[in-house]
């Protein structure tokens, strides 16, 4: 059982709280039963089960340190130190990471992608992952200085989907819609100036939403790169709403338009 702080593992842990490390380290910790176990299931790289016997409940944890995967027992004041969870589980791991080459995501003629460029909230990030797995949808294309979506509060907004939805990152929006084009997807900015409403809009898939950052929006190249530009009909005091919430409605009716029941 590990009992220092000092122990070579936890000044790991502890480095990966900050983006610089895991971007260096290609890897990040994350603590939580659900999380973990969903990286298992999806056959994320991890490398290593972090636990503590004194605050794991439950036989499912318990039941997954049997698996061919490292495992290091630590001591309820270690595990305190690494987690940021004010009632933490006593389960962790360490997981590889690697974001997907933009040319990698497939083309398939129901594909839909969201493209985010210049976020900063990383919950906004993890919700929206979130929602592009439930929604069936195909990948995030991060553009820009975007948030990390492996930072712990995109990671808990993810609900474990950071392990089932490809994530690319791409330079700029012009790397995007090059790569759009060449793959015959339709290109859809948000706007809030724009006089034709997304549900009106000519919707058809394989498709990329382009949205931008909370703050400022989508930039000028991203509105003139985009085939269509399309807004959200806002009926109250607020003039925008949050990406989130805007990414899911644009999704959902994505869906709703272009799926085809079996």
């Amino acid at each position: 059982m590990i009992t220092s702080m000092q122990n070579a593992l936890i000044k790991r842990i502890r480095r990966l709280q900050q983006k610089k490390h895991r971007l260096r380290e290609g890897a990040f910790f994350v603590e939580g039963l659900r999380v973990v176990l969903m990286a298992l299931e999806e056959g994320a790289p991890v490398e290593t089960i972090v636990w503590c016997d004194a605050l794991l409940r439950s036989d499912i944890g318990r039941n997954a340190l049997t698996l061919n995967i490292p495992s290091v027992e630590v001591s309820e004041t270690v595990f305190r130190a690494i987690t940021d969870r004010d009632t933490p589980s006593g389960f962790g791991a360490i997981i590889a990471f690697e974001s997907a080459e933009l040319t990698s995501l497939p083309i398939l003629p129901d594909s839909v992608f969201v493209a985010l460029e210049n976020i900063a909230d990383p919950g906004n990030l993890g919700t929206i992952i979130r929602t592009v797995d439930a929604t069936g949808a195909d990948g995030v294309i991060l553009v820009g200085d975007t948030t990390d979506p492996t930072h712990a509060t995109a990671i808990k907004a993810s609900m474990g989907a950071l392990f089932a939805v490809p994530i690319a990152l791409a330079p700029s929006l012009n790397t995007v819609t090059t790569w759009a084009r060449a793959g015959g997807l339709q290109v859809v900015a948000t706007s809030a100036k724009a006089s034709l409403t997304v549900w009106d809009a000519p919707l058809q898939t394989p498709l990329v939403w382009l949205l931008g950052s909370e703050r400022h929006g989508l930039s000028s190249e991203g509105m003139d790169s985009a085939e269509i530009r399309v807004s959200i009909p806002m009926h109250g005091v607020s003039s925008s709403l949050n990406l989130a919430v805007a990414t899911g409605l644009l999704l959902y009716e994505t869906q709703r338009r272009t799926h085809v029941p079996n």
